[in-house]
């Protein structure tokens, strides 16, 4: 899988690849269903890409053409020098939206892939759930906001109840 990625990395436009994630065979079935939705709602699932920056400026276009993930990427040295990741969480779609707003190419990989996921507890997907909306909120300004009216505390309060019942 490494060779393959530093083959598209050698031989396109690109200045970073990253590549699909496949679960373990002990991964939950949320782990796996969401990866599966994730890469079908990428238009990603059973074939490589050559993404830049789109002519639509919109969140769902823009999140499409700046996929990059970190669990398995290959960026050159002098690109990931000058960039870098920032912030504490999405730092790897941070950087993979810098880079196309600036003109670069990325590449996304599915012929090959790396075994990433996790079996984790209910509480862990509602609050990646969370954070990962927040996230995304924050990198993209027009990010469909969440249909809950309740305030943080109250939420806090909902999750509270539910993880003691």
């Amino acid at each position: 899988w490494l060779y393959e990625m530093l083959s598209v990395l050698k031989k396109n436009d690109v200045v970073a690849v990253s590549c699909k994630e496949y679960p373990r065979s002990d991964a939950d079935l949320f782990s796996r269903v969401q990866m599966w939705t994730h890469y079908n709602w990428l238009g990603m699932a059973n074939q490589d890409k050559i993404l830049s920056k789109p002519v639509s400026s919109d969140y769902q276009t823009l999140r499409k053409h700046s996929q990059l993930t970190d669990v398995a990427c290959l960026i050159k040295e002098a690109v990931f020098s000058k960039y870098k990741f920032r912030g504490e969480y999405a730092e790897d779609i941070d950087l993979g939206l810098r880079l196309i707003h600036d003109g670069y190419k990325i590449a996304y990989v599915s012929s090959v892939g790396v075994v990433h996921s996790h079996t984790r507890s209910c509480y862990y997907y509602l609050k990646r759930s969370y954070l990962d909306s927040y996230s995304m909120s924050k990198l993209f300004s027009d990010f469909p906001p969440s249909k809950s009216e309740m305030d943080f505390n109250d939420l806090c309060n909902e999750m509270i109840f539910t993880y003691f019942n």
